[in-house]
């Protein structure tokens, strides 16, 4: 009978292991289905977040790793999902108030001026491209691991599902705070990954970061980048510009899917007074 060898890895290696892939296959559909809420879910979130960073096992490495990430994603699912989340409330809250479900800006800016290189080629004059389409602008990078892909895939899916006029005439727009990593053609790939139409740019760190400014954003904060695996601090929420170039709506990470098909159907025709 031949000899048969196993590969020897300790569990602590295991559970970083598998956490890493839970948080991979996982947090997106949570985040849009049932987003987090509650002391223990937090913490068990938190932790997840800190572990797929700190593990370097390679994936696949162990064969039971299929059996514990169906436990960790029962755990998850199971302190996670009981209560509903500060936002869905506030999102209720806020379209009993104002018929929509994003945060209506109570004295809204104009839609700003800036340009910025474009990932397919050339530069990209926001208020020019822009101007008289309902617009999407989002500060964030490629490397995210959460807030910048659970926003692009919620964005795109509903932008499908909606077509039509709607879809044809939406612009949406991001731009990396990241542009070390973010080169063109990574750009242009990562988001070719949601929709091909979407728009990628990148720019000096000091511009970009003019620009979170003048919009009322954080400026990012990007560590020592001499390591490949850094993460970026950024703000999280979706820029909503009108067609009368209005800075109407702002939505938050954890905004799901339906808030989007309410309201974007809604902003497509909207129009705030003079």
């Amino acid at each position: 009978m031949a000899n048969m060898t196993r590969t020897s890895v300790s569990w602590p290696s295991i559970i970083r292991l598998n956490v890493r892939n839970v948080f991979d296959s996982t947090l997106p559909v949570l985040s849009s289905a049932c987003w987090c809420s509650g002391p223990i879910s937090t913490a068990f979130m938190k932790a997840i977040m800190h572990l797929r960073y700190a593990s370097r096992v390679p994936t696949r490495q162990c064969p039971y790793f299929a059996k514990v990430n169906i436990l960790l994603a029962v755990l998850v699912v199971a302190t996670g999902c009981r209560m509903e989340s500060p936002e869905r409330s506030e999102a209720a809250a806020r379209e009993a108030e104002t018929g929509l479900r994003g945060l209506v800006m109570p004295d809204p800016p104009r839609r700003p001026e800036f340009v910025l290189a474009d990932a397919r080629g050339g530069e990209f004059d926001f208020r020019a491209e822009t101007d008289g389409h309902l617009t999407l602008l989002f500060f964030g990078y490629t490397h995210c691991p959460d807030v910048c892909p659970i926003h692009m895939s919620s964005i795109a899916e509903v932008k499908r599902d909606l077509g039509g006029d709607l879809a044809r005439d939406m612009r949406v727009v991001f731009v990396t705070v990241d542009p070390a990593r973010d080169t063109p053609q990574r750009l242009r790939d990562w988001l070719g990954g949601f929709d091909a139409e979407f728009v990628g740019l990148y720019g000096e760190a000091d511009a970009v970061d003019a620009i979170q400014l003048a919009l009322g954003l954080p400026p990012a904060v990007v560590p020592d980048t001499t390591a490949s695996d850094y993460m970026v601090g950024h703000g999280s929420p979706v820029l909503a510009f009108t067609a009368d170039d209005r800075l109407l709506v702002r939505y938050p990470f954890g905004t799901r899917q339906e808030d989007w098909r309410h309201d974007l159907p809604i902003l497509a025709g909207l129009s705030t007074p003079e």
